[in-house]
């Protein structure tokens, strides 16, 4: 296991490369980036003996002020009449 190498535990069924993951299968090595990535979307946990690595602050108090700012759209663009 590197450094960068983290255990995380399915929570809920998805498909990760060729694998179906669910909530009953056994924890599975990812890298911390991959971790972040899934654990973003509601897809697993972080499981081991190490602390749990946090996302990195990549916006400063005023970016992230002015991105709550603006309501993001979700789903298609209505269709034009």
């Amino acid at each position: 296991m590197s450094v960068d190498d983290v255990m995380v535990k399915p929570v809920r069924t998805f498909l990760e490369g060729s694998d179906l993951k669910h909530p009953e299968s056994e924890p599975y090595r990812v890298s911390r980036s991959r971790m972040m990535e899934l654990r973003g979307n509601g897809l697993v946990e972080h499981v081991g003996a190490g602390p749990e690595p946090e996302a990195p602050d990549a916006l400063s108090a005023e970016d992230s002020q002015a991105a709550t700012a603006v309501p993001r759209r979700r789903g298609r663009p209505p269709k034009p009449r």
